[in-house]
């Protein structure tokens, strides 16, 4: 068995329930990669144990002052090795694979925790890393404080989802729409809404004219996504995509950001139903 197999099945095991003793903090100098880990680890109190994280790891304000080793998906080999850490967490999104596959025979770990989109991704992923740093308890609390703040948004949630689209910069700012199967789309299904580019999984360029063709309610979009619907009448939000789409500790003030959005946009009558011309 891999190295990497090895640490997929302990992460396994430790995302199950308490039986007894939790793990001890691992004695290592780890790097972390993806903003919604990083910020979890940074709520669990074990941001110290952190040498290097990547650009999309922005929050809290201290993961900013730690050494950036690049874009998640695009790792640098040289960026990473030179921090000599233990080993390099991340929810399945870094990449590429051929630079983790040589971090692995430098000695350096990968572990590899639950990435799923949606709550169960993030309970998952959340207890993986209290469990591993030896914090179960607090890691119990952010699920629950989060838990509670759904609900919330799920008792004012309109009977007839609002229909919206999510939008992303993508590359040389090409503009894609978040399709099923994404953390764009398990948000506006948690804030309530149904996502109009559902025929489709992961993520997919569109035109604005394919986009009204949908006849949406609303727009989300992040970073420097595109989009002149707004001067087409649908209403548009353009929000930080870490806080939208960490998925992390702030999850339900996310989530209840873009229900209100999604409400007020239903509300707001601007005739963008209309069939364009």
């Amino acid at each position: 068995m891999s190295r990497r197999e090895i640490l997929r099945s302990l992460l396994a095991l430790l995302a199950l329930p308490a039986t007894g003793a939790t793990a001890g903090p691992p004695d290592q100098r780890l790097v972390s990669i993806g903003g919604g880990v990083t910020e979890t680890i940074f709520a669990l109190g074990e941001g110290g144990r952190l040498v290097g994280v990547d650009t999309t790891s922005t929050y809290p304000e201290t993961a900013r002052a730690l050494p950036t080793v690049g874009y998640q998906h695009t790792l640098p080999l040289e960026g990473i090795a030179a921090l000599r850490p233990s080993a390099l967490l991340h929810d399945g999104s870094a990449g590429p694979e051929r630079t983790l596959r040589r971090l692995e025979r430098m000695g350096i770990d990968e572990i590899v925790l639950p990435g799923e989109p949606g709550f169960e991704g993030f309970r998952a992923r959340t207890l993986s890393l209290g469990d591993l740093f030896g914090r179960r308890d607090e890691a119990q609390k952010i699920i629950d404080s989060v838990a509670t703040e759904l609900e919330a948004v799920r008792r004012k949630t309109p009977s007839e989802a609002p229909r919206a689209v999510f939008l992303m910069s993508h590359g040389e700012g090409a503009t894609v729409a978040a399709g099923r199967a994404t953390k764009a789309d398990a948000l506006l299904q948690l804030a309530g809404g149904r996502n109009v580019f559902s025929e489709f999984e992961g993520y997919r360029p569109v035109s604005v004219e394919a986009l009204m063709q949908k006849h949406p309610d609303a727009v989300l979009t992040t970073g420097a996504a595109a989009t002149d619907a707004a001067l087409r009448g649908v209403p548009t939000l353009q929000g930080d995509t870490l806080f939208w789409l960490g998925f992390g500790p702030r999850l339900g003030q996310a989530v209840s950001e873009v229900a209100t959005f999604l409400q007020r946009a239903v509300a707001h009558d601007t005739g963008h139903r209309s069939p364009i011309a």
